[in-house]
C-alpha cells in the first residue's frame, strides 16, 4: 500500500465485493485461455473502472483468491503493464469472498446465500478455524467443508463417480451448511468472528439477484420473521443488494420500519453493500445499472468494519462518486523542501483534515505557511517575518493540477475565536456571517431592506453610492469563489468530457426524451398552482380576524334616549354574532376547500416525480444547453 494511502485518511473509493474468477466453482461462464490472461483482463478493467479493492468471491473455498494474490505479487514483473499501472495494481485491495448455500428458508424452499468476507490476514487460520469446523447438513455421516469432505459428499451422492474433480464438483453442487452450525462456528471462535463479515443475499435458485428485492424475505411474511430466517439475519452484518427499498429498510428509513422494528426483526440496522457478481469478463466491475459500491474508508479490512457502524456515513451505492467536488477547491497534497528546516510531503483528504502535535511542533507555522502561499496578501499577526523566510521552500498542489496558485481561501488564525468571543461587535458579525448561509437568512434579509428604505429617504443619493460599492464588493468576492480562469476551464473540459461520456452510453429514444420534457413542464404547472393557493391562504387568514359587520355607526344615535340606544346595541350585537359566526364557518371551509387543493397538486407532483425516478433507473439523461 502506498504512502498516499496510509497518510491521506478515508475516502470515497469503488469496491466489487463480489467478483467471481475463471475456474470459480460454479457457472463458470469465463472465456479466457488461462488463469493469469484471466487476472490480465481483471486487472486492466480495474484501473479503468478505478476500483480499490475486490471481493474475490467462490463458493466453499478460497483458492482463487489465492491464485490471484499471487499474480498481484508478482506484478512487478509483469510486461504487460507499465509502472505507473503496477503501481496502481499493488494498492488494490484484495480479499477473500467465501460464498455458502444456507438452507430453505421459506415455505417455498428458496436457499439464502451467504457470503462471508475475511481478513486477508487471517486466511492462515481459516483451514483450521472455519472450513474443517462446518458440515454438510444431511447424509449418513459428517461431510466437513474441506477439498476432501466436498469429494467425499460427492462420491456419496453418486458411487458411480471415480474420478475426484468430478466429485469435488457434485459436491458443491449439493453442499449446504445451516445456521447453527454457522453461528456455533462464530460463538466459539472469538478470533473468527473479529475477522469475518457476514453479508446475506437474495434469496435465488443460485447467487444473489440483483433485481430482487430483499427486504421482502423479512418483511412479508404476514409481518414477521419465523425463527429460522431471523436467526440467519441476526448472525449477518450486513446485506448484499442494490435496491433502494432494501437501502431504505435495513437502515430503519423505509415507511412503516423504524430503527426498532427493524432491530427487533433483523437484530441490527445493517449497511448494504454491491459487487458486480460477475461469471463473465464482460460483466467485470459492471454492476447492474452502473450503481458501485462507494465506500468512505481506509483500504484494509478494518476499513471495511467502520461501515457497519456508520452505514449512512461510510457507505452509498451510485453510479458517481458522492460528495464530489471540484479539482481546483481541493489541496491535493503539500512538499515541504527545505533540508535545514522541513523535508515532507504531506497528503490533504478532500473532507476535513486535522493536524495533531502537541505546543511548539509547527501545527500554527503550517497552516499559516499555507495560507501565505495560496493568498500573498493575507496578513499574520506573528511569525510574518519567519514565514517569509522559508515560504520558499513550501509547495501546495491542487487537485486539477495547478501548483503554487493564488486562490481565494478563508484563513482564521489560532487566536480568531478567542478575540470574537471577547469583542461583541465581532460576535454578532460572525453570527450574521452564519445565518446567510441558513434559512433563518430571510429574517436578516427583511430586516435589512426595511433599514435600506428608511436610509433611501433620509439620504438616496449617499445611499446609492454605499450600495454600488457593497454590489462591487459582493461580486468580486463571488468571482473569486468561482475559482481562476485556468481551474474554471480544466473543470468545465473534465464535466464537459462527462457529459460526452454520459450521452455515449445514454439509452434514451428521442420520444423518452419529449415525455420527460412533458413531465417537466407539468411538474412546473402544478407548481404554480401549489404557489397561488399559498396566495390565497394568506388572504384567507387575513380576513380570519375581520368581523363582516362594523357597529361604528351606532353613533350616529346620539340624540336617542340611553336606554334605547342600549337596546339597539345589544339587539345590533346579537346580530353582528350571527353574521360572524356563518363567516368565520364560511372562512373555514374556504380555507379548508384551499388546503385540499393544495395537497391534491403536492401528491401530483409527487406522482410525476416518481414517474421520472422510474425512467431514471433504466436510462441516463443528460441535457447541455450552449
Amino acid at each position: 500500500m502506498s504512502n498516499t494511502q496510509l497518510t491521506r485518511g478515508s475516502e470515497w473509493r469503488k469496491w466489487d465485493l463480489h467478483v467471481h474468477t475463471k475456474d470459480t466453482n460454479k457457472n463458470d461462464q469465463f472465456k479466457s485461455v488461462s488463469f493469469d490472461n484471466f487476472c490480465t483482463t481483471m486487472f486492466k478493467k480495474a484501473l479503468e473502472k478505478e476500483i480499490k479493492a475486490i471481493g474475490i468471491t467462490d463458493y466453499f473455498c478460497i483458492n482463487n483468491y489465492k491464485r490471484v494474490v499471487e499474480y498481484q505479487k508478482n506484478i512487478q514483473s509483469n510486461d504487460l503493464f507499465n509502472d505507473d499501472e503496477k503501481s496502481k495494481i499493488t494498492e488494490i485491495f484484495i480479499l477473500p469472498n467465501v460464498e455458502l448455500r444456507m438452507l430453505p428458508v421459506t415455505d417455498t424452499g428458496r436457499l439464502i446465500n451467504i457470503h462471508c468476507i475475511f481478513n486477508p490476514d487471517f486466511v492462515p487460520s481459516l483451514d483450521n478455524d472455519f472450513f474443517n469446523t462446518l458440515k454438510y447438513v444431511g447424509g449418513d455421516k459428517d461431510y466437513l467443508m474441506n477439498k476432501q469432505g466436498i469429494i467425499s459428499l460427492g462420491r456419496y451422492l453418486d458411487t458411480s463417480i471415480v474420478d475426484d474433480t468430478v466429485a469435488y464438483k457434485k459436491g458443491i453442487s449439493n453442499f449446504v451448511v445451516s445456521h447453527e452450525s454457522l453461528k456455533k462456528t462464530l460463538d466459539s471462535n472469538s478470533n473468527l468472528r473479529e475477522n469475518i463479515i457476514i453479508a446475506v443475499s437474495n434469496s435465488s435458485n443460485d447467487g444473489a439477484s440483483a433485481i430482487q428485492k430483499h427486504y421482502d424475505l423479512f418483511e412479508n411474511d404476514n409481518g414477521s420473521l419465523d425463527g429460522v430466517r431471523k436467526a440467519i439475519c441476526e448472525i449477518s452484518d450486513c446485506i448484499f443488494s442494490a435496491n433502494q427499498s432494501d437501502v431504505d429498510f435495513f437502515a430503519g428509513k423505509k415507511s412503516g420500519c423504524s430503527p426498532d422494528i427493524v432491530k427487533q426483526k433483523c437484530g441490527s440496522l445493517k449497511p448494504c453493500i454491491h459487487g458486480s457478481d460477475a461469471h463473465t469478463e464482460e460483466k467485470l466491475f459492471n454492476p447492474d445499472n452502473d450503481r458501485f459500491c462507494w465506500i468512505k474508508a481506509d483500504l484494509n479490512f478494518n476499513g471495511l468494519k467502520q461501515i457497519l457502524y456508520e452505514p449512512d456515513e461510510r457507505v452509498k451505492i451510485l453510479q458517481d462518486k458522492p460528495d464530489e467536488k471540484r479539482g481546483y477547491q481541493v489541496i491535493d497534497y503539500i512538499v515541504l523542501n527545505e533540508d535545514k528546516f522541513w523535508n515532507q510531503t504531506i497528503y490533504f483528504n478532500e473532507n476535513l483534515n486535522t493536524i495533531i502535535g502537541g505546543r511548539s511542533t509547527g501545527k500554527s507555522i503550517l497552516l499559516k505557511a499555507i495560507a501565505k502561499k495560496n493568498d500573498s496578501k493575507i496578513e499574520l499577526v506573528d511569525e510574518n517575518e519567519f514565514i517569509d523566510k522559508h515560504l520558499g521552500g513550501v509547495s501546495v498542489m491542487w487537485r486539477d493540477g495547478e501548483k503554487d496558485i493564488e486562490r481565494d481561501i478563508d484563513f482564521f488564525p489560532q487566536s480568531y475565536m478567542h478575540e470574537i468571543a471577547k469583542d461583541k461587535e465581532k460576535t454578532n458579525s460572525l453570527i450574521k456571517k452564519i445565518i446567510r448561509n441558513k434559512s433563518e437568512n430571510q429574517y436578516l434579509i427583511d430586516y435589512e431592506s426595511k433599514n435600506n428604505e428608511i436610509k433611501k429617504i433620509i439620504s438616496k443619493n449617499i445611499l446609492d453610492v454605499f450600495q454600488l460599492q457593497s454590489d462591487i464588493t459582493n461580486l468580486q468576492k463571488l468571482l473569486k469563489e468561482k475559482g481562476d480562469k485556468k481551474g474554471v476551464e480544466t473543470e468545465i473540459g473534465r464535466l464537459n468530457n462527462k457529459i460526452q461520456e454520459l450521452n455515449k452510453n445514454a439509452k434514451i429514444t428521442e420520444k423518452e426524451l419529449e415525455e420527460y420534457q412533458s413531465l417537466l413542464k407539468k411538474i412546473a404547472e402544478k407548481e404554480w398552482l401549489v404557489k397561488q393557493s399559498d396566495n390565497d391562504l394568506l388572504i384567507i387568514s387575513n380576513f380570519k380576524s375581520k368581523s363582516i359587520v362594523d357597529v361604528y355607526f351606532i353613533n350616529e344615535f346620539d340624540d336617542l334616549t340611553s336606554s334605547i340606544k342600549e337596546s339597539i346595541i345589544v339587539a345590533f350585537n346579537k346580530l353582528k354574532a350571527a353574521v360572524d359566526s356563518k363567516w368565520i364557518e364560511y372562512i373555514g371551509g374556504l380555507e379548508q376547500s384551499i388546503n385540499a387543493n393544495k395537497q391534491k397538486y403536492l401528491n401530483e407532483v409527487e406522482n410525476i416525480k416518481k414517474q421520472m425516478s422510474l425512467r431514471k433507473e433504466h436510462s441516463i439523461i443528460v441535457i447541455t444547453k450552449n
